[in-house]
């Protein structure tokens, strides 16, 4: 009776212990659907967004990231980063022109969602077989945020016409995401 007890309180121990190391290392994510379908190439489907201890990746799902680099797509994610003051402060162009994986691009000091002065680089990659374009930006480039939320905008032209489509709205973020 007493050694099965013991074996009972060691597992316990293990299991809790277990589960308190994967609390440190936890992140805030949220996936947010985009109800408003478009013929577009570069329709937004889906964006999920990370916010892990050192970086934050978003994930945004488009209808065709094949077709999307034919024309002269082009795609933005917006991050929040400071609650009382309007608009992002940060923020990244991404030409989806077929890039390959590992391709870098530039996150921008952002003003009334103009983009203003270079501050860091970040990794972006493109999976065209589940038309995925995916961001990876380093919470440093971002001023060490406690919380961001992430605004996505994708733009379509082709011929002159021009297919614009945000995440949730205009203008619009997920919800804010911390940090563990």
């Amino acid at each position: 009776m007493l050694l099965r007890s013991r074996c009972a309180v060691a597992v316990l121990a293990a299991v809790v212990g277990s589960f308190a190391v994967a609390g440190t290392a936890s992140a805030e994510q949220v996936t947010v659907p985009d109800a408003d379908a478009s013929s577009s190439p570069s329709d937004i489907l889906s964006v999920s967004a990370d916010h892990a201890p050192k970086r934050v990746y978003v994930r945004i799902s488009v209808a065709d990231v094949d077709a999307a680099s034919l024309g002269s797509d082009v795609a933005q994610v917006f991050y929040d980063t400071r609650k009382a003051r309007p608009g992002p402060e940060y923020g990244v162009h991404i030409p989806v022109d077929g890039g390959a994986s590992g391709e870098d691009c530039a996150v921008y000091r952002m003003r009334h969602w103009r983009m203003r002065g270079f501050v860091g680089r970040c990794a972006v990659s493109f999976d065209q077989g589940a038309d995925v374009i995916s961001t990876d930006v380093g919470r440093k480039a971002l001023g060490h945020p406690h919380r961001v939320r992430v605004g996505v905008r994708t733009e379509h032209q082709v011929s002159g016409e021009e297919t614009v489509d945000w995440l949730i709205g205009r203008h619009r973020f997920t919800t804010w995401l911390g940090h563990a």
